[in-house]
């Protein structure tokens, strides 16, 4: 895998998994919570709230631990002197860190992390993080099926979080000569017009044998059609309607 590829996957999971709205920060000895980037006091970021003292704060990366002297007095350092709004300012900051002053100067605890969606984390909370207002963005169950080839789920993958490799992309890309369809010859191949050639399937039930098969027809069917797609584009190859159904068959043997 490129170096690249794996830094932006590794930022996708980091921003997921420790990101403020799937976790909630505990503070308590405060050396890993930072002061002014992390959602620490109340529901928003000190940056945020008072954004004019953190532009001429000298300690724009500290943790809160060393905010807070040996004395227990909150330790501030600016580029220059503040003016008479600037000190009100930091007043009203110094309000909202009352209650925190005591319990950071004496707590030797190190500081924790709340999963919002279960008492302990679990890649079944995991998922249901994932989804809005009861609607599963992700069909997890649906898509790793061991039953499907790896490769066949990961292009279904890649179809839902729209990281299929379209001709638009490749056309930007300077990989093809157009961004035409070459399925239906009419309109641009991009995520969404893919994703309709593909994604228009539902499971249906019957007996088990009817509903495994109508569990896993339609990768079969977006598969054959991906691969046909695929030799249109660089082999220069086109199969028949009645090619393609015998294709889907074969997969499904």
């Amino acid at each position: 895998m490129p170096a690249s590829v794996a830094k932006d996957i590794e930022k996708i999971m980091r921003n997921f998994l420790w990101g403020s709205s799937t976790t909630t920060l505990i503070l308590k000895n405060g050396a890993s919570i930072q002061f002014w980037s992390d959602k620490w006091d109340r529901n928003f970021v000190l940056k945020d709230r008072f954004s004019s003292i953190y532009k001429l704060s000298k300690q724009k990366k500290v943790y809160v631990k060393d905010m807070i002297s040996t004395n227990g007095v909150w330790n501030f350092s600016f580029k220059r002197n503040l003016n008479e709004q600037k000190a009100g300012e930091i007043a009203n900051l110094l309000h909202l860190l009352e209650d925190f002053t005591i319990a950071v100067h004496t707590n030797e605890e190190e500081d924790d992390r709340k999963w919002n969606f279960a008492t302990e984390f679990s890649v079944d909370s995991c998922y249901t993080s994932l989804e809005i207002d009861g609607f599963l963005v992700f069909p997890h169950k649906q898509i790793w099926n061991p039953k499907i080839p790896l490769k066949v789920s990961f292009l279904v993958w890649c179809l839902c979080h729209n990281g299929a490799p379209t001709l638009e992309f490749l056309h930007q890309a300077g990989k093809v000569n157009s961004p035409t369809c070459h399925l239906c010859n009419e309109e641009t191949e991009n995520q969404e017009t893919i994703k309709s050639k593909l994604w228009e399937w539902s499971v249906k039930k019957n007996r088990n044998m009817i509903k495994r098969i109508w569990g896993i027809l339609p990768f079969a069917i977006w598969w054959t059609i991906w691969r046909e797609r695929n030799n249109r584009v660089f082999n220069n190859k086109k199969r028949s309607i009645e090619q393609l159904i015998i294709s889907v068959k074969y997969t499904l043997l």
